[in-house]
């Protein structure tokens, strides 16, 4: 039993102990217990104050009553809390062999030394952006032929890069090896022969970007060079290792090692990545490559749900009066009556700060932002201005402006 548990409990006997008028539980005893547990404690040789007192904790802990009394009353359900991390830990051990744990726990040696660099190189960094990007693997077989994915180009989460890194902060992206890069995607928009054209910028070439492609390429290109010591990469392949390593940040920029100076400033998180929502053990996966025939049948199994773990544990800093990293998630439907719906539901089940709903048919246009002190019949709705992307709007709306 931990310190916060006893503590719950000693405050629990204090409060159940005494009946409305001040006099003893046992007094009282059928209001709070029932008659069985009162004879139980009743027959119990109580020969000390300490004897009785641990009776009583024993038989509060036995009742129903106090099982629910404490998991509603302990500090953000602290119980709760311990469970999830315990099914967690289990997720990681039976899905990642440790050499894979090993190596993937080196990106807290170089996280922390980014965010050195960021104090060094610039001092005035009004706060740090911890993003993730792209969809998540979930491999079939042990070698990883075939696979199912959540579908994701990660553009969402490279343009909020540019637009926040542009304010002047520090970026942190956790992104799917194949996702559209920062700066990069400039490149993805352009012909082969644009491409070839723009790299080796050769003269009467039969094809050159249009005015519009070049005017991008340079503003994205003096971009980069003006704030790439504020970006750090982190990259995973499969949900397991999205989730292990959403951990392994959050509580790095959480933590103790990071400069004093950053622990002082904002810190958000935008969770735009498409997390699958089922994966295949790895011990019930193919250990062959999967053969083809008449049809495949999957069972998959339910991915740990993380997000009230990382509010509440992982992303939470330990000072009492430390500001709280602010906390962004995505909610994408087809249906705009779904995506509201969702949308506030994520909301208070997760307890996020801001819910950001999209439509597929849309997502690059308009958003519906929700809030935690907003009015949810009411969001704010965010559209993409002239010459500017959606993204950088929607920093706008959550973000006071620091240009560079």
């Amino acid at each position: 039993m931990t310190v916060t548990e006893v503590s719950v409990i000693l405050r629990h006997v204090a409060i159940l102990s005494l009946s409305p008028r001040g006099k003893p539980i046992d007094a009282h005893v059928s209001k709070p217990f029932s008659p069985r547990t009162h004879a139980q404690l009743r027959s119990t040789t109580v020969s000390t104050p300490a004897s009785y007192f641990r009776a009583l904790v024993s038989s509060i802990l036995s009742t129903k009553s106090f099982g629910k009394r404490l998991c509603t009353s302990a500090p953000v359900h602290r119980i709760e809390m311990i469970h999830t991390q315990k099914d967690v830990d289990t997720f990681y051990a039976e899905n990642m062999p440790a050499e894979i744990q090993a190596q993937l726990s080196t990106n807290k040696d170089t996280l922390s030394a980014f965010l050195e660099g960021v104090v060094q190189s610039h001092p005035d960094c009004p706060g740090i952006a911890f993003i993730t990007s792209g969809g998540t693997t979930v491999p079939l077989e042990v070698n990883a032929v075939r696979f199912i994915t959540n579908f994701s180009s990660g553009g969402r989460g490279a343009h909020l890069v540019e637009a926040l890194v542009e304010r002047g902060w520090a970026c942190l992206l956790l992104h799917h090896r194949t996702s559209i890069m920062p700066f990069r995607r400039v490149l993805h928009a352009l012909s082969t022969e644009e491409l070839f054209a723009a790299v080796a910028s050769t003269e009467g070439a039969e094809c050159t970007p249009t005015v519009t492609s070049r005017a991008e390429l340079q503003r994205v290109a003096e971009l980069y060079r003006r704030t790439k010591g504020l970006v750090h990469y982190i990259a995973y392949d499969t949900v397991v290792e999205y989730i292990f390593l959403l951990e392994l940040v959050s509580r790095t920029l959480c933590g103790t090692s990071v400069p004093q100076v950053l622990q002082q400033r904002p810190c958000v998180f935008f969770a735009a990545a498409a997390v699958s929502d089922y994966y295949v053990p790895l011990p019930q996966m193919s250990k062959e490559k999967i053969s083809g025939g008449n049809g495949l049948t999957l069972h998959l199994t339910n991915v740990p749900k993380v997000l009230r773990l990382l509010r509440e544990e992982w992303l939470h800093r330990a000072a009492p009066d430390a500001m709280q990293p602010f906390i962004v998630t995505f909610k994408l439907e087809t249906s705009e009556e779904a995506m509201k719906r969702k949308a506030i539901s994520n909301l208070h089940a997760y307890r996020c700060d801001a819910v950001v709903a999209n439509l597929l048919q849309s997502y690059k246009e308009w958003v519906l932002v929700y809030t935690k002190n907003g009015d949810d019949s009411a969001p704010v709705l965010v559209r993409r201005e002239e010459a500017k992307t959606i993204e950088a709007a929607l920093c706008d709306s959550l973000i006071s402006p620091s240009p560079r």
